[in-house]
């Protein structure tokens, strides 16, 4: 794909594929390094606590965007940039989901799911 078509973030995004959450009581630091540089560990103290919002909140920051208000909630993600009509590659997807929603970046899509 043309760079011309990347999203600015979406490099960052890239470089932290394979990152998840510590089973147990331990945390991954990388995740609570992105809590502690947007300001938020009053409100994000483990990753045990559902970190997608924290993710792209980090990954638009590290460009320079600003992440919405209140990022660690998924659906507030519904605020930042401008609807599409069609999911382009790299914008923000936010899901509504039984318990809340879920927010990631679209990287494509099959007949039953988006990635």
């Amino acid at each position: 794909m043309s760079d011309k078509y990347l999203q600015p973030w979406m490099s960052t995004a890239y470089s932290t594929m394979g990152i998840k959450e510590t089973p147990g009581r331990k945390n991954t630091v990388k995740i609570m390094e992105w809590a502690k540089m947007l300001e938020l560990t009053k409100d994000y103290s483990a990753d045990s606590i559902p970190w997608c919002g924290l993710y792209v909140a980090y990954v638009v920051a590290m460009v320079g965007c600003e992440p919405v208000n209140n990022p660690l909630w998924a659906l507030n993600w519904k605020k930042f940039g401008k609807g599409l009509d069609q999911p382009a590659f790299g914008c923000v997807v936010v899901f509504v989901r039984k318990g809340g929603g879920h927010v990631g970046f679209y990287v494509g899509e099959d007949a039953y799911n988006y990635m």
